[in-house]
């Protein structure tokens, strides 16, 4: 019952991230979500590094410098602008198209 007391906890403060004065980042609540499960003992800590996937933690950290590189450069807001000044048909497809697929892969 803890681990899901602190999982609500750790999903409110993400989306309120202020507490009083405090803003929190995003990696402060998530690490004290951590530290509270493992202060509990719902997790030992050798479990808790057996379950660190690198793989995943790779794939992550290059996806985000991909996204930030594209952020800077500028070609996202293009082509968000070229996409949806105007949205025809085909933009609209391809929409519908990419979240059915989504949601029928990750059924």
């Amino acid at each position: 019952m803890i681990p899901l007391i602190v999982l609500a906890l750790v999903f409110v403060l993400i989306i309120v991230r202020r507490i009083g004065k405090f803003r929190l980042q995003i990696w402060q609540i998530m690490a004290a979500g951590a530290i509270a499960v493992l202060a509990t003992l719902q997790i030992s800590p050798l479990n808790a590094l057996k379950s660190i996937n690198l793989d995943v933690i790779f794939f992550l950290f290059g996806m985000f410098i991909v996204g930030e590189a594209l952020v800077d450069s500028g070609y996202l807001s293009y082509l968000s602008y070229k996409l949806f000044r105007a949205p025809n048909r085909w933009t609209v497809w391809c929409c519908l198209f990419c979240s059915v697929s989504a949601s029928w892969l990750l059924s």
